[in-house]
């Protein structure tokens, strides 16, 4: 019976408290600074606002109509999404949001073109090693899985190149693999540098900064002002 009590309590209390973040989700967005309703509709679909309305969705769904209660706790799940909305409170975290929003286009593409090689790799080993490997390699899936370990450099499992087509190929593709993870290693770098020195550049944020610091040149090896 105490045990049956405490679980009730425990049941209170999680509705109580998903019902004030609800009510204080609906209070903001009716008492909104920004009256006009095509900034309150811009609102309502952009991504966190979203998960806002995913995450107070649960409490809402017994009152509209019948729901299993598994089907509740998995839509529960999607709460831990507002653990994104953190980068308002992070300065490290709004850099690194302002990181991947600006060099989206680089990343996508440097994706891109690795896409296209996994493919292009999965088909020439299945090629090369199928009839040496019949049950290793028997369609093109396997060779994928076989490229994604290569390309990787995560090594081999029990699919590998017995041939000597295939074991060339093995080797190219891991050579391009070094290139395929520096690209975007080095995009996102660059992206962080121009973040950097957008903040630096900002008189809110550095007061010392001045024009005339921007004109300076610096050295490219110890990073001293040049005069």
């Amino acid at each position: 019976m105490s045990e049956r009590s405490a679980a009730d309590r425990a049941d209170f209390r999680d509705c109580f408290f998903r019902g004030i973040c609800a009510a204080d989700l609906d209070r903001q967005f009716i008492v909104s600074r920004d009256r006009f309703f095509s900034s309150r509709f811009k609102y309502m679909i952009s991504p966190l606002a979203l998960v806002d309305l995913l995450a107070i969705l649960p409490f809402y769904l017994p009152m509209i109509m019948p729901v299993d209660l598994i089907g509740i706790r998995a839509v529960r799940l999607i709460r831990l999404l507002r653990i994104f909305k953190l980068n308002r409170y992070s300065d490290a975290l709004i850099s690194i949001c302002s990181v991947f929003k600006n060099k989206s286009r680089e990343i996508f593409a440097s994706l891109f073109f690795v896409l296209i090689l996994l493919v292009v790799a999965s088909l020439l080993i299945y090629y090369a090693e199928h009839d040496a490997q019949p049950k290793q390699f028997q369609n093109a899936f396997s060779g994928l899985w076989w490229a994604v370990a290569t390309l990787t450099t995560v090594g081999y499992g029990d699919i590998y190149p017995i041939t000597p087509i295939g074991r060339l190929l093995g080797a190219v593709i891991a050579i391009l693999g070094i290139g395929m993870v520096a690209v975007p290693t080095g995009i996102l770098s660059a992206g962080f540098v121009e973040v950097l020195e957008k903040k630096n550049q900002n008189p809110e944020i550095n007061p010392n900064f001045s024009e005339s610091d921007s004109e300076k040149k610096y050295c490219p090896f110890c990073g001293k002002k040049l005069k």
